[in-house]
C-alpha cells in the first residue's frame, strides 16, 4: 500500500464542499498527469469567479509542463441555463454531470478532451498542449473513449433543457435520445453514427440530458440505456445484441429525492475480458443516507447472457460507485447493513 507522498501541487485548498467540486476529471498516460481544475480564490464561496483550466504535470515530479483555460465549465455552465453555455444556474456539490471525468482520456501523446459543455473533442500534444486537431462533427461530445484506433463518443441532442429550479418534481423526467459515434483517428473522420437511444438519468439538476455510461473493449462498444444494455461493433456500428437492463422492484421505481437517482443515474459499467460489469443501485437495499448498495451483475460479451450478480456496497450519495477490475478480479465495496446517519430504506 501506499506509505508516503511523492510531490504535491497547488491549490492546496477546494473550494467548500456545498459548492461545485474544484477538480472534475483527472487522467494519466505516458507518465503524464491531466486534469481539470478550478484554480480561483478558494475562500470566497461562490463569489469568486471561477478559473478553470486543463492542467498538465509530469507523473514523477509533479513539475508542471503546461495548462490551458477552458473558459466554459463549471455547474452553472452544465446544468443551468437552456442552452447548456453558460450563465446562473445551480453550482451545489451535486449539480456536475456524474460523467463528467469521461470527457477528458489521454493515449500515449495525445490528450482528448472537450473544452467546455458543449464543444466538439480537442486532441492535445500531450507534452506541449498545442492543439492538434479539433473533431467538429463531436460538437455537444459527452462521453470519450479511445480504443481500436477510434474515439467512441456519445453526443448530447441539440435541444433546450429546463433549468433546475424551474421544475416541480424531485423525480428526473426522460431525457432526449442521444447518439454514438466513432471517430477513426488516422482520419479524423466519422466512421459511423448510430442512436437516438434513450440516455439514463439522475436527478433532475445533475445532467439534465442524462448519459449512456459507455464500454468499450475487443471490437465492441457497449452502452446502457434508460431500458436496455446495447452491444454494437466497433467497425460498423451494426447492433450485436440487446438485453434488457436488470429491472428494479416496484417500490423502487417510485422513490424521488435522494432515492430518485437509485434508478436512473448512478450505475457504472465497466468491459474486461469479454465480460461487461454493470454495477446498479438498488432503492429496496438496506440503506443509509451516505451508503448506497446495489448489484453488480456480468454479462457475457457474445450475447448478452446474464453469467452471475452479487451484491455489493457503496459510498457517498449522488455518487457512482467504485468497481475496478485488476486481473481477473473485480473489487468493490464490501456489502453490509449500516446503521449510522439514519435508515432511508428497507430493513
Amino acid at each position: 500500500p501506499p506509505r508516503r507522498l511523492q510531490w504535491t501541487a497547488g491549490p492546496l485548498w477546494a473550494r467548500s464542499h456545498g459548492y461545485t467540486p474544484s477538480v472534475s476529471a483527472m487522467v494519466s498516460a505516458a507518465g503524464r498527469l491531466f486534469y481539470i481544475c478550478d484554480e480561483t480564490l478558494t475562500g470566497a464561496g461562490p463569489y469568486a469567479v471561477s478559473k478553470w483550466r486543463l492542467v498538465a504535470r509530469d507523473a514523477f515530479s509533479g513539475l508542471l509542463l503546461w495548462k490551458i483555460p477552458v473558459p466554459v465549465w463549471g455547474s452553472a455552465q452544465f446544468s443551468g441555463t437552456p442552452d447548456i453555455g453558460g450563465g446562473a444556474g445551480s453550482v451545489g456539490r451535486f449539480t456536475m454531470p456524474p460523467n463528467v471525468g469521461k470527457r477528458l482520456v489521454a493515449v500515449g501523446d495525445r490528450v482528448f478532451v472537450t473544452l467546455g459543455p458543449r464543444a466538439p473533442i480537442t486532441s492535445l500534444n500531450a507534452a506541449t498542449g498545442k492543439t492538434l486537431e479539433i473533431y467538429e462533427e463531436t460538437a455537444r461530445a459527452d462521453e470519450i473513449l479511445c480504443t481500436d484506433g477510434k474515439l467512441i463518443v456519445s453526443i448530447n441532442p441539440q435541444v433546450k433543457i429546463t433549468p433546475p429550479e424551474k421544475t416541480k418534481s424531485a423525480a428526473p423526467t426522460p431525457a432526449p435520445g442521444k447518439h454514438v459515434c466513432a471517430i477513426d483517428l488516422k482520419t479524423g473522420k466519422t466512421a459511423w453514427r448510430k442512436g437516438p437511444f434513450a440516455p439514463i438519468r439522475t436527478t433532475k439538476g445533475q445532467d439534465p440530458l442524462g448519459r449512456l455510461e459507455l464500454a468499450a473493449g475487443d471490437g465492441r462498444v457497449v452502452l446502457l440505456t434508460r431500458k436496455t444494455i446495447e452491444a454494437l461493433d466497433i467497425e460498423s456500428g451494426k447492433n450485436l445484441w440487446r438485453i434488457d437492463r436488470p429491472a428494479l422492484a416496484a417500490s423502487a421505481v417510485k422513490r424521488v429525492g435522494y432515492s430518485a437517482m437509485y434508478e436512473y443515474g448512478l450505475t457504472v459499467m465497466v468491459y474486461r475480458s469479454g465480460v461487461v460489469l454493470l454495477a446498479q443501485p438498488e432503492p429496496d437495499f438496506h440503506h443509509t443516507y451516505h451508503t448506497t448498495p446495489g448489484t453488480l451483475y456480468a454479462f457475457d460479451a457474445d450475447s448478452g447472457k446474464q453469467m452471475w450478480k452479487n451484491p455489493y456496497g457503496g459510498w457517498g450519495h449522488h455518487t457512482q460507485h467504485d468497481v475496478f477490475v485488476v486481473g481477473d478480479d473485480v473489487w468493490t465495496h464490501v456489502h453490509t447493513i449500516a446503521t449510522k446517519f439514519g435508515s432511508t430504506g428497507a430493513g
